[in-house]
């Protein structure tokens, strides 16, 4: 971001936003010389190199609101690009005061998705995924985030994208109104969204580090990311990009067997496409993932295996007794087993009289002998006395 002071000689209203289409007045003096005398300049917000005007204007314009005029000063050297100085025919090492005079004079907002014919919407959401692209490229993941946002929300509720709902037995599917290309820029917008919130997952984690408030949104994150990947995969299930970003979002999450299925998913798209060829050090990296995933996955199993087996063992007083082998749980008693589990059972006369019921009384099979019960006899001699 380039270094300027701003003087504000006349204060403004409301701030646009980005990618507003504004104007702008400018006057720009390269020390005492006048290099551009009051021009007027029209340019999407955050995105004036696409229009051919220089970074410096674009990020005054930021800072200003709808009728405001100010003096902004930098240096030849902090305020310009070398591409830039290269076009002015400057020094490149120039040290140069840079005087900018502005005036904001329009704000046009982006119109809303209802004020658009599906052809605009299409065109519109093709322009924020390339600038999606470019902020990618420059490592600003929240605001290309934010860009491609924009274009899936003009996307995702247009008749270009979704289904036709079936009308009646003579609804013909054929004569859908579903437009490939639409479909396949919806597709990418959704799995490149899921790339940007994986990188700012983890620079979450940098940031806050290991604390709880740390995790917790890194976790949101993911979750996030998993959302958006699942819907690029519902519109196409052959892009293997979708499936990987889906991988490493479970994989963030510690949830190695879902990352393993969707990382094998991957990797058998990848190599039944073009990408094989053209890219191969992504099917590298992605058995890379896959081989430290399993590796993962085991290691997991095991240590919640050894938790549990560790736990069981030490509920009992004997077990300091014992050493920690893995077979060493195998050797309690099968008594210990079958009271641990039924220590909380109900029996079935406490079940019934919980729900306000009684054990219905047994019947005799003989009903000749019903009501007749034979009493126990007493033998003296089993007495255990007697053995005394």
């Amino acid at each position: 971001m380039a270094k300027f002071r701003k003087l504000i000689t006349q204060q403004g209203t409301q701030k646009p936003s980005e990618h507003d289409r504004v104007t702008v007045i400018l006057s720009l003096y390269v020390g005492d010389a006048l290099k551009i005398s009051a021009q007027t300049l029209t340019f999407d917000l955050g995105h004036a190199e696409d229009f051919g005007v220089i970074k410096l204007v674009d990020e005054v314009v930021e800072t200003m609101g709808f009728d405001e005029q100010c003096t902004a000063l930098s240096s030849c050297k902090d305020g310009l690009t070398g591409t830039e100085r290269k076009l002015m025919g400057l020094d490149s090492l120039s040290e140069e005061e840079l005087r900018l005079q502005l005036h904001l004079t329009d704000i046009q907002k982006l119109n809303k998705f209802w004020q658009m014919s599906e052809t605009e919407k299409i065109l519109v959401a093709q322009v924020m995924k390339r600038r999606g692209n470019k902020l990618v490229q420059a490592k600003k993941f929240l605001r290309a985030f934010r860009t491609y946002k924009l274009g899936i929300d003009l996307l995702q509720g247009s008749v270009s994208v979704l289904e036709p709902i079936p009308c009646g037995d003579n609804s013909d599917p054929s004569k859908s109104s579903r437009d490939p290309h639409a479909c396949e820029l919806l597709n990418l917008c959704l799995s490149n969204a899921g790339l940007c919130l994986l990188h700012l997952g983890a620079a979450s984690g940098q940031n806050r580090g290991c604390t709880e408030e740390g995790e917790a949104v890194t976790r949101r994150l993911l979750l996030l990311c998993i959302k958006y990947c699942r819907r690029a995969i519902d519109l196409d299930q052959t892009y293997p990009k979708s499936w990987f970003r889906l991988a490493k979002a479970y994989a963030g999450l510690r949830e190695f067997a879902e990352a393993i299925e969707a990382g094998q998913k991957s990797l058998e798209l990848i190599k039944n496409s073009s990408l094989a060829s053209q890219n191969p050090q992504l099917v590298e990296e992605v058995k890379s993932r896959l081989t430290s995933w399993r590796s993962s996955y085991v290691q997991d199993r095991e240590a919640e295996r050894a938790a549990v087996r560790n736990t069981v063992i030490g509920r009992y007083k004997f077990s300091d007794a014992w050493s920690d082998d893995e077979d060493e749980i195998d050797k309690l008693p099968i008594s210990i087993w079958s009271n641990e589990l039924a220590a909380n059972m109900m029996s079935l006369h406490e079940e019934l009289e919980a729900f306000g019921e009684k054990m219905p009384e047994r019947l005799s099979r003989n009903p000749h002998k019903h009501g007749i019960r034979l009493e126990p006899v007493q033998d003296e001699g089993s007495d255990e006395n007697v053995f005394e």
